[in-house]
């Protein structure tokens, strides 16, 4: 019996003794790559853009890159920077020829939140809010002369995002969106500007 202790006693010294422990390396955290969205849009705008005299609604269309930021779970924070143009000519009943351009930069941060559907399909909502920029040139030329004016002016914008995004692969995915804008930045002679919009692009993780 004493033999038997002794030996047990042997076989465990080398632990006992101070023999390193395993190493247990923890599991790594779930990866949040970025995102960079490159969209087109277009825009069908819900008022007219000048107050004074016969107007029409100018739709506009442009671009805009988008970062995102995923919280690692279905949210995720966004910084959108974008550029819009739209103009409209029309000739009047003396002959003369009337011509409205419109340019608008704008910058938003936002929210988004997405549901997966499927393994590479998911629904998303957004809003965004910040501050753009819009310049307006106005030309009247007929057999009189040539008038022509200008202004910009800075404001709000906001917009509501309701879109579809799927999965090409591990990095790439495509995406679709309605969108309402709400831009608040008037040049002389013009009214703020709401529009119904398609967003349509592809986003790069990295």
């Amino acid at each position: 019996m004493k033999k038997a202790v002794i030996a047990a006693l042997a076989l465990g010294l080398p632990v006992m003794a101070g023999e390193p422990a395993p190493i247990v390396t923890p599991a790594p955290a779930p990866a949040c790559p970025l995102t960079l969205e490159v969209a087109g849009v277009y825009k069908s705008a819900a008022k007219e853009l000048l107050n004074v005299g016969p107007a029409k609604e100018i739709d506009v269309m442009g671009a805009d890159l988008t970062l995102v930021k995923p919280l690692c779970g279905k949210s995720a924070l966004t910084l959108r920077f974008g550029y819009n143009f739209g103009d409209e000519a029309q000739r009047g009943v003396f002959r003369g020829t009337e011509e409205v351009d419109v340019h608008s930069f704008y910058l938003m941060p936002g929210y988004r939140y997405t549901h997966a559907l499927t393994e590479k399909t998911s629904l998303y909502g957004a809003v965004n809010a910040g501050i753009a920029n819009t310049s307006v040139k106005y030309k009247y030329d007929d057999a009189a002369g040539i008038v022509k004016d200008h202004d910009s002016d800075w404001g709000f914008i906001g917009t509501v995002e309701l879109g579809v995004r799927y999965q090409l692969c591990e990095k790439t995915e495509l995406f679709a969106a309605y969108e309402f804008t709400a831009n608040y930045a008037t040049p002389a002679g013009c009214d703020e500007q709401t529009y119904n919009g398609v967003r349509v692009g592809v986003g790069f993780k990295f």
